[in-house]
């Protein structure tokens, strides 16, 4: 395994800095806002919007540092990668925001800018694209190199909702395109510029097991929970509970969707569990952009249910193409976010082209604020609801177009941009020496507790002989040649190999433990719950493993147990 020594130090100094450009910005240049956290300057009503939209806001704290974090705690050998580099990027991204955000405010008569806690909820928001990037090379990257990631995206994150929604005057309530679309397509970008790494060389690594699964499901859990508020934050009045219904029945037809597509394509007809960890999330990508519209509750159900089998799709079919052309995809952030992203962006369009004042009747100005009239009948429209404010003057088909600009625009910046990230962290400098044989392990750089002692039984048949041998792993690797593994109960093996032994006993169970002399240690077996195996040249033999043919050349059955200490 590659030393990590210069990586981290290279990571403990570049964050240095960054934290102290932090400081010293908000040092000189930020205040509270003067409009709502000066003192005296809050009104009643203020407080009680504040009030209302805190929890809401802590909703997307929970999606973020718990959901996203055990999501991709499912690689069984980067989970310390997942939950520590996740709380790393939501609270650099924050931050770097903020100061971002209140330099695009400075002028020549206002030298400093005011922070409001809208504007720490947007900088969440912003963590959460890079986040959905981060899915996509967890595993591949440094802390050092996540860090560049998270300087490089977010002022290119800024520039696009600026474009989006200042000049294109863009609608996206749920982020769909400039969250979930951007982050996506930002992080293949990064995938495919990182395309040297050879991953293969780790494919022992990218797996899951039980618990890493299981965990991974708790932030499923957790994100399909609140995720209603992520696409409802923005939004007040009837355009909230539209949003709360079209998520929730969206991604209630995603999950059903994807249980039954997982159903079908899983391999003999079971559940795919990285299908359902994702795929069932799909739904309230979809709806995001479209959350406050009139989509209708069927429109609702029948966006997730395709949501969800897009997402299906994508794990099942699209990963392998997609890794075919250099593109990497770890977590598949393209299926659960860019494909989603993509027919949310789409159907946005739709809705924005045909919304007709029938059909929202007073509410087409809320929910479209540039179909607003710019002209004299503008006054007369604002005489009935005076918190009105002058629009484009747009038709509707017309913000179907803008919105159509908005999401290329989008795909052009995340794609350019994430390539130039990835170019730009293949640098030496922020690279280090990881290795492809690396990739995918804590143990790079987290200093993790000893792990339990396993041993792995194997039944091994000659290519030249034919005949069977046993063979044991302790903890992946050989045994050491001065370890002997005496057998505490049993008879000798008639094999030179003392871990094994045969055993006249009916149940034809391993022996409950093995000592190691020169070490100390006692190796515990758990009876195997399975019958006697046949091997055919030892008709008497009986060592409690199960023959499966996984080839012509080996036949293996693996038991993990824990090591209890002398």
């Amino acid at each position: 395994m590659t030393v990590q020594n210069g990586s981290q130090k290279r990571f403990a100094c570049l964050l240095s800095l960054f934290q102290i450009v932090i400081v010293l910005g908000f040092a000189f240049l930020a205040e509270y806002d003067p409009e709502s956290a000066q003192p005296g300057t809050s009104e009643t009503a203020k407080l009680s919007e504040l009030d209302q939209q805190y929890p809401m806001a802590m909703d997307i704290q929970m999606m973020l540092f718990v959901g996203f974090g055990f999501l991709m705690t499912f690689l069984k050998h980067s989970g310390y990668s997942a939950l520590v580099l996740t709380m790393t990027i939501i609270v650099t991204s924050v931050e770097w925001f903020i100061l971002l955000l209140g330099l695009t405010r400075l002028n020549e008569q206002q030298t400093t800018f005011g922070i409001a806690w809208s504007d720490v909820v947007d900088g969440s928001l912003a963590s959460a694209t890079v986040l959905i990037s981060f899915g996509a090379v967890i595993g591949k990257i440094s802390p050092l190199q996540c860090l560049v990631m998270v300087i490089l995206e977010t002022p290119l994150y800024l520039a696009n909702l600026h474009i989006g929604y200042s000049l294109l005057t863009a609608l996206d309530a749920g982020g769909t395109i400039f969250i979930h679309a951007f982050g996506a397509y930002f992080g293949l970008g990064i995938s495919f510029a990182l395309r040297n790494q050879d991953v293969k060389a780790s494919l022992h690594r990218q797996t899951s097991s039980v618990m890493s699964d299981h965990f991974s499901f708790l932030g499923t859990m957790i994100l399909w929970v609140y995720w209603p508020s992520f696409n409802a934050y923005v939004l007040d009045g009837d355009e909230k509970q539209r949003a709360y219904i079209n998520t929730y029945l969206s991604m209630c037809s995603s999950t059903i969707t994807t249980l039954i597509a997982s159903s079908i394509c899983g391999e003999a007809r079971r559940f795919t569990p990285s299908h359902v960890q994702n795929a069932s999330l799909a739904g309230g990508v979809i709806v995001g952009a479209v959350a406050n519209m009139m989509l209708t509750p069927f429109g609702a159900l029948l966006a997730g249910g395709l949501a969800g089998l897009l997402s299906t799709f994508g794990y099942q079919v699209l990963q392998d193409k997609v890794l075919n052309l250099g593109i990497h995809d770890t977590c598949g952030v393209h299926n659960l976010h860019g494909l989603p992203g993509l027919f949310g962006g789409i159907l946005s369009i739709l809705l924005a082209g045909i919304a007709t004042e029938t059909k929202y009747r007073e509410g087409l100005y809320d929910v479209f604020p540039p179909l607003v009239p710019y002209n004299t009948s503008f006054l007369e429209l604002q005489s009935h609801n005076h918190s009105l404010q002058q629009g484009l003057g747009r038709t509707s088909w017309e913000q179907g177009l803008f919105q159509g600009v908005s999401l290329l625009v989008t795909l052009s910046i995340a794609i350019f941009g994430g390539v130039l990230t990835g170019y730009a962290m293949r640098f030496d400098i922020f690279n280090g020496n990881m290795s492809d044989q690396d990739l995918y392990d804590d143990e790079l750089f987290f200093d993790i507790p000893e792990k339990d002692e396993y041993v792995q039984a194997f039944i091994k048949r000659s290519n030249s002989t034919g005949v069977f041998s046993p063979q044991i792993l302790v903890n992946g690797k050989h045994p050491p040649p001065q370890i002997d593994l005496n057998i505490i109960r049993g008879q000798p093996d008639q094999y030179d190999n003392p871990a094994f032994t045969d055993l006249d006993e009916p149940s034809g169970r391993l022996p409950r433990s093995t000592r190691s002399s020169s070490e100390s240690t006692v190796v515990t077996f758990v009876p195997l719950e399975r019958g006697i195996s046949d091997f055919n040249s030892r008709p008497n033999s009986s060592l409690g493993l199960t023959a499966k043919e996984e080839n012509m050349n080996e036949w293996t059955r693996e038991d993990r147990r824990n090591t209890t200490p002398c």
